[in-house]
Parts: C-alpha cells; sequence; structure tokens
C-alpha cells in the first residue's frame, strides 16, 4: 500500500465537546487516519488510539471509530458510511481495529439465531411470570367500587334480570346466611346482592363486588341453610380474595398483550368484550379452589355454624358431579345439570380436607342457621319449575 491512498472520502466527526457534526475529508495511511477539516485544519489519528465502537459494519450500514482524547467528557468520533472506506482501512489498520466488520455477516447471523432462540424463552417468562404477578399487583389495588360496576355489567350482559325468581322466603334465608357468615368478618367490604336464577343446573359462581348468584338446582339439592352455608362462605371467599377480578385481569393483560404484539386492536377490542360477557363461565384455578375451600370453612368456624353441613353438602355435589345421585327427568334435560363441580376438580381431596378440618374443630358450641326453617319445603312451594315464578319486575336485591 502506498503511504497515502489516492482517494480522500467524506464522513462525519464528532469532537467530544459538543452535538456539532463535522463533515472532514478522510485519508487512509499505513499507520494512520487523517482527518481534514473545511478551513483545511488536519488532525492525525493513529490507529493504535483508536478503537470501533459499534461492531461490524457493511455496505448497507456504518462504521463509529472513536479516539479517547483526555480532557474530554466524551471521545472524539468518526461515523463512515462509505463501503470503499470501508475496505481501504480493512488493508491498513491493525487486525484488533478491523475485526469486527471483518466478520459482519457470520454476525448478523449469529444475531438472527440468538434472537429466534431468545423469543421463545422471553414469550414464556412474559406469559408465567410478568404477565401473572403484574396482574397480581394490580387486582390488588382496584378499588371496591370499581369491582361492584365491573360485577354490575357481568350480570347485565348474560341477562340475569330475564332469569330471576321471585322467591321471597327462599331469597331472605340466603341473605340471613349471608349476614351470619359475614359478621365474622371485620369491616366487611363489599354490599352483598344475592340472585336465584331459574335453572336446574346445580351450580353457584361469584362475581366481582359481592354478586353471588345460585341455581335453583343447587338449592333443591340442599337439605339444610347449614349446607347452603357451605357453598355461599366458598363463593364469599372468591369474592373477598378478588378471584374472579384477579382471573379477568390476567386473562385480559394476556390476550391483549398478544394482540398488541401482532397489532390487531381489533382483535383485542373483541376480547375485552368477551370476556365481560362470559364471567358467568369463568373458572378459577385450582389454588384459588382450594384457597376458597380453606378460607369458607374458616369462615363457617369463626360465624359458630356446623361445619358438617360443609362437608354433607361438598360430599353431595361430589356425588352429583360423577353421576352418582339421581336425576329427575326434567332436571336430566339440561346439559349443564351437577356442574358445580365440573369446574371444581378432585372433588373426594377436597372433602378429605373440608372433613379434617372440621374435625380439628370439634368442640367449640355451634348453632344451626334458621333452625326453624323446613328448607326442603319452602323450597319446594317456592322453586317448583311448574308455575310461573319469574320476576317481571327486574333483579331481586
Amino acid at each position: 500500500m502506498n503511504d497515502s491512498q489516492s482517494a480522500d472520502f467524506s464522513s462525519s466527526y464528532f469532537d467530544g465537546l459538543s452535538a456539532r457534526k463535522q463533515r472532514v475529508k478522510v485519508s487512509v495511511f499505513t499507520t494512520k487516519l487523517l482527518l481534514t477539516f473545511s478551513d483545511g485544519r488536519a488532525i492525525d489519528w493513529p490507529y493504535v488510539e483508536l478503537r470501533s465502537a459499534l461492531g461490524p459494519a457493511d455496505a448497507e450500514g456504518t462504521l463509529r471509530l472513536e479516539r479517547v482524547k483526555e480532557g474530554r467528557p466524551a471521545p472524539e468520533t468518526l461515523i463512515i458510511d462509505e463501503p470503499r472506506l470501508f475496505r481501504q482501512i480493512e488493508q491498513a489498520a491493525p487486525a484488533e481495529l478491523t475485526r469486527p466488520f471483518h466478520g459482519s455477516k457470520s454476525f448478523k447471523k449469529i444475531t438472527i439465531l440468538a434472537g429466534l432462540l431468545l423469543l421463545p424463552i422471553t414469550l414464556y417468562l412474559l406469559w408465567t411470570q410478568f404477565i401473572p404477578a403484574a396482574s397480581e399487583r394490580f387486582a390488588s389495588s382496584v378499588p371496591v367500587e370499581w369491582e361492584t360496576r365491573l360485577g354490575e355489567a357481568a350480570l347485565n350482559s348474560f341477562s340475569v334480570s330475564e332469569r330471576v325468581m321471585n322467591a321471597p322466603q327462599t331469597q331472605g334465608a340466603l341473605e340471613a346466611v349471608a349476614v351470619r357468615l359475614t359478621a365474622s368478618v371485620p369491616d366487611y367490604p363489599y354490599p352483598m346482592r344475592i340472585y336465584i336464577l331459574d335453572d336446574p343446573q346445580v351450580n353457584a359462581f361469584a362475581l366481582p363486588g359481592g354478586h353471588i348468584v345460585f341455581y335453583r338446582g343447587l338449592l333443591q339439592s340442599a337439605a339444610s341453610a347449614d349446607e347452603i352455608a357451605g357453598v355461599m362462605a366458598h363463593e364469599i371467599q372468591h369474592v373477598l380474595q378478588r378471584h374472579a377480578t384477579r382471573g379477568i385481569i390476567r386473562s385480559l393483560t394476556s390476550f391483549l398483550t398478544f394482540y398488541f404484539l401482532i397489532g390487531d386492536v381489533n382483535g383485542a377490542m373483541q376480547t375485552a368484550l368477551d370476556i365481560a360477557q362470559n364471567l358467568e363461565r369463568l373458572s378459577f384455578s385450582r389454588e384459588m379452589e382450594d384457597e376458597a375451600d380453606r378460607l369458607g370453612m374458616a369462615m363457617i368456624l369463626r360465624a359458630g355454624v356446623p361445619p358438617q353441613g360443609m362437608v354433607r353438602m361438598y360430599k353431595k355435589l361430589g356425588e352429583h358431579a360423577l353421576g352418582e345421585a339421581p336425576v329427575s327427568d326434567d332436571d336430566a334435560t339440561s346439559s349443564g345439570v351437577f356442574d358445580y363441580f365440573s369446574t371444581h376438580p378432585q372433588t373426594g381431596a377436597r372433602v378429605e380436607t373440608l372433613q379434617k378440618l372440621a374435625e380439628e374443630h370439634a368442640n367449640p358450641p355451634y348453632s344451626p342457621i334458621l333452625p326453624g326453617v323446613d328448607w326442603n319445603k319452602m323450597v319446594e312451594r317456592e322453586l317448583r319449575d311448574d308455575k310461573d315464578i319469574l320476576n317481571e319486575g327486574g333483579i331481586a336485591t
């Protein structure tokens, strides 16, 4: 190579003292670069004082060379975007300086491969760690008023008012059970709203904000208010622990994240609407169900309600879910009969856990809820499905 290249190339120069960009001519020598400014001033850049700051360069890219100089807050920088200048520097400069852009193609391949390998790991951590943790933190800070409105929106979305039953005595009995149970919770934060739906399914569910829905089929399967108290306590714990709210926020966050990643805003909005309209069929995780069981039994015990009522009801519901109990001809036509434990797995283990908790607290005095009420007779009289018992005036409260 000659002492200097025959051609000079224009590049961008920053002096490390200001953000002002200057155009300079760059000449390549065997031991240095020579930078010439528009005013004729020239400075030497020895290769031994330079470093390649931004890895690979190619015909479509740029090379960033830096020279650290004492007394400057930032290094002097030369931005080179001329491919022919790249090649001349490669021929003249030491290998230590040019190695980053000698292997630019392989570097790109490695970068792409690493990105492909990291993508599934990143998505897995996003879905299993970040979204659940963020959802939990957000759900714990949601105001009670917001939860209540969310529950009301859910009720309206699947037209509860069109199916609610006019059964004043049964409604009053359920409210009395709720009062007895929630009295054991200091500063119970939610307004209690209970609904009876004219449906043969053996089911009940809780919505955000204290809304609890009982199906006719479940009330008909109970033998006493104490048995219903077991289901009530379980559903109240779903409300208190914000299980529905947490599930909604987590599902919504997951789906919205996915749709925003692929740029489908319409899909994100539709998913939000679908979640709001399907809260009636919201299922909880095994951990949430176990927590509602344990805390529900603890509520029963604190309220002084005989715990065996909850154990009996769970056994009964488990038998129904397994098809071991008789089903009437009318109820058998419903595809959702005995749904309560269809989304509540491991019934046997759960009954055993409740039985153990009940036995551990067998000595304190208990008093039945509504001891003077014949539950079966009351329910048979008010919840028969062979008469018009729909409430034309709207939701009972």
